[in-house]
């Protein structure tokens, strides 16, 4: 009897350390897991900061907006800004304004033009007194002005190029002065926040002018340009923190507001 009982109790002991590994195997498993739930929770949803294109479809508060590849669903709130671009003549171009500004034709060779005519000219006020690429047509193209883009002051992409090759004539800047025949821009250069030139700017009886004003969800159409801001969700729908809307041209969002826009 007592050599039995010896073994039960030694066959009882390895029971004991056995299941001891294995709860102590099965919390390491656990925790190694942890990390992915809270990885995918930071993670930012598809569709990056937004999305531009035209305003195919309009309901309630929410809109899809059809872009060059894809249709994007867009919700708004009451916290949302609103911006709307309308039509302005030249007395909207003051000194300390923040301008874009197109002209005909490709300047030849690589350096950025010191002198172009305007096609068209859109004003928009400075953020934080700055001149900023938000709403001035990044990618996508905005339509409206105001919103500070991310990374400060550069031109937004689609942006003149201040005369570079592929980017057409043009100037995107604060103004500097103005005159009967136009206006100076202190002109920041693609690609760089800190680089500028100075840029005169010839205005004609055929230059057209654009301005953006404060709006509200009211004067959204279906057949405008809009720029929406804000982080999209898991099904890729955008939460707009603002707005931007602009004219379409011929039906189509990829007129000089910006590529795609």
């Amino acid at each position: 009897m007592e050599i039995s009982l010896k073994k039960y109790l030694a066959l009882a002991g390895l029971f004991a350390v056995a299941a001891c590994g294995s709860t102590s195997s099965g919390t390491s498993n656990a925790s190694t897991a942890q990390p992915a739930p809270s990885q995918a929770a930071a993670g930012q949803g598809p569709g990056g900061p937004g999305t531009s294109g035209l305003l195919a479809q309009l309901s309630g508060n929410t809109l899809q907006v059809q872009g060059t590849s894809a249709q994007t669903a867009v919700t708004y709130s009451s916290t949302t800004s609103f911006t709307n671009t309308v039509s302005a003549t030249s007395a909207a171009v003051t000194v300390g304004s923040c301008v874009m500004v197109r002209s005909s034709g490709t300047p030849s060779g690589s350096t950025p033009a010191t002198a172009v005519t305007a096609t068209s000219v859109a004003v928009s006020a400075p953020v934080n007194g700055s001149c900023t690429g938000g709403g001035l047509g990044g990618p996508g193209g905005g339509g409206g002005f105001g919103g500070q883009r991310p990374g400060g002051g550069t031109p937004p992409s689609g942006a003149p190029g201040n005369g570079r090759r592929g980017f057409g004539g043009g100037a995107f800047g604060k103004v500097t002065s103005t005159s009967p025949s136009g206006f100076v821009v202190e002109s920041t250069q693609r690609g760089s926040s800190s680089t500028t030139q100075s840029v005169t700017v010839t205005t004609t009886a055929a230059t057209t002018y654009t301005t953006a004003a404060k709006a509200t969800a009211a004067v959204l159409k279906v057949g405008q340009c809009v720029t929406a801001r804000g982080a999209s969700d898991s099904s890729g729908t955008v939460a707009a923190t603002a707005i931007s809307i602009r004219p379409a041209t011929n039906g189509s969002c990829s007129n000089p507001g910006g590529p795609g826009a």
